[in-house]
């Protein structure tokens, strides 16, 4: 979680002057963000507390994926508009990390919204 947070800061401090993209979200992980609430809650609600956090890391390793396979380090000089989405959308993802991890990790969760 914390190289996710960390690529994607950094590359907005380099890239856009430490400014998130302003910007339409991708759509598809816009709606996978829902599903992981609703995944995540009902592992929480029947006591799962163990596989939820598993399902939340899960989600992590696909934020890494997506950042990877988005190439915004290439689209941020040949396509700048596809590079803003993606950052905008890996910010958005890491809201909702910080949503969805902060009955586990209250304290870096903390951080990270601030």
């Amino acid at each position: 979680f914390a190289n996710f947070v960390h690529r994607t800061l950094k590359f907005i401090e380099k890239s856009f002057d430490s400014k998130v993209p302003q910007t339409a979200i991708d759509k598809g992980m816009q709606a996978q963000i829902v599903e992981w609430y609703k995944e995540v809650g009902q592992k929480i609600e029947s006591g799962s507390s163990k596989a939820a956090l598993d399902t939340i890391f899960e989600f992590v390793r696909a934020a890494n994926r997506y950042f990877d396979d988005e190439k915004p380090w290439i689209t941020v000089r040949e396509d700048v508009a596809a590079c803003e989405k993606t950052l905008a959308t890996c910010t958005l993802l890491i809201q909702n990390f910080a949503v969805l991890l902060k009955p586990f990790l209250p304290f870096a969760c903390e951080a990270i919204e601030r």
